[in-house]
């Protein structure tokens, strides 16, 4: 039987955020995002919003107008990890 803990690292997600989150919201998604895999994907490259976004303790970030190629490389490095650690 899985525990949680090994169910909680197994997860992966892509993170699209904008931004514009109230600070309350962004520590709500910080704790709903504890323990998971996450490729964020930021809307510009302004100082302020890459700084915010790292909260979340990104595996890999990137932008809206970056290369789809290298976050397509991380997601399957992390499917396949996440998929090896429930075996």
């Amino acid at each position: 039987m899985e525990t949680q803990a090994a169910q909680i690292r197994s997860e992966c997600r892509i993170v699209f955020y904008h931004g514009q989150e109230d600070p309350d919201d962004q520590v709500n998604m910080s704790d709903a995002l504890e323990g998971i895999r996450i490729v964020l994907v930021l809307p510009d490259r302004k100082e302020a919003t890459v700084q915010t976004g790292l909260r979340l303790l990104p595996r890999l970030y990137c932008f809206m107008d970056s290369a789809v190629e290298e976050t397509a490389l991380v997601m399957n490095k992390l499917m396949r990890n996440a998929f090896n650690a429930t075996d």
